[in-house]
């Protein structure tokens, strides 16, 4: 062990109030031979503080390279200070102490203690223990460096096959709507790649991540954008709902504004909410995803509803006055 690190020992006061408390005066002289024991075998002994409140910031400010507990019968509550003030930079921790009730010993380890000694307070002990105890302490924590590696490593893989299955998806949404092979499909999404990550805009006229059809739910265009987004790591800038721009675009090519236009749509978290962010009334129609059930707790809600568009023409020739 590399005499020069700097060590901080934790340990009760040493005055004595009681001249004839000599449990008092065993543990003071105890602690003693621990520090005599130290600085005899060349240790930077740089303090000894007591286990109170301002532990943790004391630590912060002498940055030790590994903490040495000096406890009797307070020792679980001198530790629990201690581990603590290290949790946020973890050291070695060396607990000395003459309680032999070895009930506590589990829970120390398991809260980060390097070596537990009961009764191993002699000067020719010091230096090995410590230096036990610091090997301990790197090995433990290259075997926490390799874990926190293996997870990243399966974290990015599992990110791989999400991207992979998200473009497979794409592929089969391209073969099934433009009736393309495998191969055609995948030079799209290919070509798409090459232009974007050459400087070429990415722009998409929705993020529909699904879209209804008389089969059921089908994959949208939000499916192509999260595949090429997944690819380039760049994400497009979406012109369609929700977004305003294209509704802003219709309504300035008819010369109409907000208040003289209607948006009507079947989807709450696109077209209601296009409507909304547009300043323009919001009509839904139960014909598409979202149903009656959404829309309570939905965040943007239509001012009318009707079932279908037939149900809505109804009730506005209803209300539109003869002439």
């Amino acid at each position: 062990m590399n005499p020069s690190l700097r060590i901080v020992v934790v340990a009760p006061d040493l005055d004595i109030l009681d001249p004839d408390d000599e449990l008092a005066i065993a543990l003071a002289e105890r602690s003693r031979s621990l520090r005599i024991g130290l600085l005899e075998n060349g240790f930077n002994l740089v303090a000894t503080l007591p286990a109170d409140v301002f532990l943790t910031e004391r630590i912060a400010q002498l940055q030790p390279d590994m903490i040495i507990v000096d406890a009797e019968s307070d020792a679980r509550d001198a530790l629990e200070h201690v581990v603590m003030a290290t949790r946020e930079e973890r050291r070695p921790i060396v607990m000395f102490t003459n309680d032999d009730d070895t009930r506590h010993v589990k829970d120390a380890v398991a809260a980060g203690v390097s070596a537990y000694i009961v009764a191993g307070l002699s000067p020719a002990r010091i230096r090995p223990i410590l230096d036990v105890a610091l090997a301990r302490f790197q090995h433990e924590q290259a075997l926490l460096q390799t874990l926190a590696s293996t997870k990243n490593e399966r974290d990015e893989l599992s990110a791989e096959l999400r991207d992979r299955k998200v473009i497979d998806r794409a592929k089969g949404l391209l073969m099934q709507r433009q009736g393309l092979t495998e191969q055609v499909a995948y030079d799209k999404l290919r070509k798409a790649h090459i232009g974007i990550m050459g400087g070429a805009k990415f722009v998409a006229t929705n993020a529909d991540v699904t879209l209804p059809t008389e089969r059921g739910l089908m994959p949208g265009c939000g499916t192509l954008i999260a595949a090429i987004a997944a690819s380039t790591g760049v994400q497009p800038v979406v012109i369609g709902k929700p977004e305003v721009h294209l509704l802003d675009a219709a309504m300035s090519g008819m010369g109409v504004s907000a208040q003289q236009t209607v948006m009507v749509g079947d989807r709450l978290d696109t077209d209601i909410v296009a409507g909304h962010n547009s300043g323009t009334m919001t009509v839904m129609v139960l014909t598409g995803v979202s149903t009656r059930e959404e829309i309570p707790t939905a965040p943007v809600k239509p001012d009318l509803l009707f079932t279908d568009l037939p149900a809505m023409l109804d009730a506005l020739r209803a209300a539109t006055p003869v002439r």
